[in-house]
């Protein structure tokens, strides 16, 4: 369960910036689904972060993955 919730979040924040462009309503939709998930606001906000950072070039997993680690402890 723990694993969907974290792909379901790793693919919203890979499609936002599919186009290039993150957008006020895209980050909005992230942070719907992801408090439905069950993730903090602060995480969401770190992750899109990230997803910004890294536009055109691929999602740097292991840094999603410790941002992710450091709330769920």
């Amino acid at each position: 369960k723990e694993n969907e919730r974290i792909k379901i979040l790793y693919y919203m924040l890979y499609l936002i910036k599919a186009d290039f462009v993150v957008d006020q309503e895209e980050v909005e939709i992230v942070h719907h689904f992801g408090l439905r998930l069950g993730f903090r606001e602060n995480m969401l906000n770190k992750l899109i972060e990230i997803a910004i950072e890294n536009i055109g070039k691929g999602l740097p997993i292991e840094k999603m993955l410790d941002t992710i680690r450091q709330y769920l402890n």
